[in-house]
């Protein structure tokens, strides 16, 4: 079985989505990932001598199909 898969919540892709040419979308949630990053930064700032060199954030993307589509707004 193959599943095509879209990147980002847009309205060319919404229209894959509803033509049925992508059957789901990962929606990146940019919004949380610019906020994630500026905490994380201002965090730094402010801990330096106990905040790690390097560290890992995982944001998981959220699967969109054709039914929940409309929970979401065209960016």
């Amino acid at each position: 079985e193959l599943v095509v898969v879209g990147m980002d919540v847009c309205e060319p892709n919404n229209a894959c989505l509803r033509d049925g040419s992508l059957n789901v979308i990962l929606n990146q949630q940019q919004r949380l990932q610019a906020k994630t990053a500026f905490y994380e930064l201002i965090d730094m700032m402010l801990n330096t001598s106990s905040h790690p060199k390097t560290k890992k954030i995982n944001i998981p993307g959220i699967i969109v199909t054709e039914g929940n589509l409309d929970n979401y707004s065209d960016t």
